[in-house]
């Protein structure tokens, strides 16, 4: 029989500094797709130059799976740009045979449903990673206008990586519902292949290191938690910060480590390519997002052991339990947010135990059972050669 030809699509290679999870996610889910059977291509759709995109190109092209660009990226909503790419990706695809074109970015998934109507592909599906997939304001609302009226007639299936994104996408076309309706299917990790020891580490270091992981970017709320900060130091002087990522918000955020005098605590790295190991580093993991889908970078904490505190959004609740496997905090608030740190610094024991309760937790969200919930969906979807052929 022959094996099944799929396209992922995505923004990039800049993991951590322009592109994020999702990226990272469809990296992970066609290697799995891969020894499941399937044969799989990756499309980055912009090619940005970074040196963490040249290092990700190797990882994966490592794997043996194939990897190309369709167009520079020249900033956002740069129509010139973007018209390149899909001509570049229209002939890219025309001698490949790609029976399912699956978009984990807004600007892809409009281009696979050209490439779908073009030439003929069965099935065009895309993932909804994010609650906020679209900026504030009039052109967000314009988007958002033109895909509710254009995803439920065309696409094939739509996934939602939460329980609160697939709440938001039922409410977004409520009168198409029968030609669309949103699946759930989790993001998932990678879990680690040894089992790390749990939590608390600051005895051995004599410090007490609290760290995130993400883009400089105003969904991850960095300015409330730097401005914790400084009610933390007042009551624990031995705790120091870890912010690891890049982004747009750098500069200003390393103005306010300035402005607060905490250069001394405050390590803003950038792209770094240990995550991992970084992140083993760590006593306390904070996430302190506005708005997320369900962050992979919560499950990655948990699975090596590492307590968490998250602020109280749809995506992260849907994984904490407060006080069980994780603290859940308001968003917005840095008081809060100290208030957390504290209290998980002066106990020892409880983080510990969150520690070993997350790390439980995260087991449902392998990347290998994922995969299967995607091989299932993309059989079914080719039974009856997509929805909206």
């Amino acid at each position: 029989m022959r094996k099944v030809r799929v396209l992922q699509i995505v923004k990039g290679l800049d993991i951590g500094g322009l592109n994020g999870g999702a990226e990272r996610f469809s990296i992970d889910l066609s290697e799995q797709l891969m020894e499941l059977g399937f044969e799989v291509d990756l499309c980055a759709f912009y090619k940005m130059n970074t040196s963490a995109e040249k290092d990700w190109l190797e990882k994966i092209q490592s794997k043996g799976l194939e990897v190309f660009f369709v167009t520079s990226w020249s900033g956002p909503n740069n129509f010139l740009s973007y018209a390149k790419g899909v001509k570049a990706l229209q002939r890219f695809v025309k001698s490949k045979g790609y029976i399912i074109l699956h978009s984990h970015f807004q600007q892809g998934t409009y281009a696979a449903l050209l490439l779908k109507k073009k030439f003929n592909i069965p099935v065009v599906l895309r993932t909804a990673h994010n609650v906020c997939e679209w900026e504030a304001g009039f052109r967000g609302k314009f988007k958002e206008a033109i895909s509710n009226l254009i995803y439920p007639k065309r696409l094939d299936a739509e996934v939602g990586v939460s329980q609160a994104i697939v709440k938001e996408l039922s409410r977004r076309y409520p009168y198409y519902s029968d030609k669309l309706r949103p699946i759930l299917i989790h993001n998932g990790i990678q879990l680690p292949s040894i089992d790390e020891g749990c939590f608390p580490k600051a005895t051995e270091k004599g410090n007490f290191i609290i760290g995130s992981v993400g883009r400089l970017a105003e969904q991850k709320g960095y300015t409330y938690l730097i401005a914790a900060l400084p009610k933390v130091l007042r009551i624990h002087p031995e705790a120091t910060m870890v912010l690891l990522g890049d982004g747009e918000l750098r500069s200003q955020l390393e103005a306010q480590v300035m402005q607060l005098d905490l250069q001394n605590q405050v390590e803003v790295t950038g792209q770094v390519n240990n995550v991992l190991e970084r992140l083993e580093g760590f006593d306390l993991f904070v996430s302190s997002s506005l708005w997320e889908g369900l962050p992979t970078v919560i499950m990655e904490a948990m699975a090596i052991g590492v307590p968490v505190i998250a602020t109280d959004i749809p995506g992260s609740r849907e994984m904490i339990s407060h006080k069980i496997n994780g603290w859940l905090v308001a968003p917005a608030d840095a008081s809060s947010l100290a208030n957390a740190i504290c209290e998980l610094i002066e106990n020892p024991l409880l983080r510990q135990e969150i520690g070993k309760a997350g790390k439980q937790l995260v087991r449902q969200y392998s990347i290998q059972e994922i995969a299967k919930s995607y091989k299932q969906l993309y059989e079914t979807l080719l039974t009856g050669s997509g929805k909206n052929g």
